[in-house]
């Protein structure tokens, strides 16, 4: 009789285990799915707004055009949306945009400005092209030092 309510007891515990683990996996679809619209909408909606700033209709971004793009309120609207912070973003034209006459692809800038949003994780690949810009940089700081 003992041994009768001690299988009932485990199987509704392994049964309470296998809802836990389903209501979990249901969860992280759900939230990959939401993130997959969001970047699709996200990439539906800005080229449009950055094809409107191109002033000379290369399909490139200028610096001057990003900025003016960032005085859009829709176009921050949709930065926003996905995760990028459109201030942090001004500061970061001087330095994707190095040359003032420097310009980027939209798709290129569109993966770019992707991989700024706030909820991405920091990856070793980041931490080796952080080391990598850092070499880079302390190499034409001692070459402008010696000449």
């Amino acid at each position: 009789s003992i041994y009768f309510i001690f299988l009932l007891v485990v199987s509704f515990t392994v049964l309470n285990l296998l809802v836990g683990v389903l209501v979990n996996v249901v969860a992280v679809v759900t939230a990959m799915e939401h993130e997959v619209r969001l970047v699709q909408k996200f990439k539906e909606e800005l080229p449009g707004m950055m094809l409107l700033m191109d002033e000379d209709n290369n399909q490139e971004i200028s610096k001057r055009d990003l900025k003016s793009m960032l005085f859009n309120p829709e176009a921050c609207a949709a930065l926003q949306a996905v995760g990028v912070d459109p201030v942090g973003l001004v500061d970061f034209t001087d330095f994707l945009f190095e040359d003032e006459d420097a310009v980027v692809p939209i798709d290129d800038l569109l993966d770019l400005l992707l991989q700024l949003r706030g909820s991405n994780a920091a990856m070793v690949k980041d931490l080796v092209d952080m080391r990598r810009l850092l070499v880079m940089e302390m190499h034409k700081l001692e070459m402008r030092l010696t000449s």
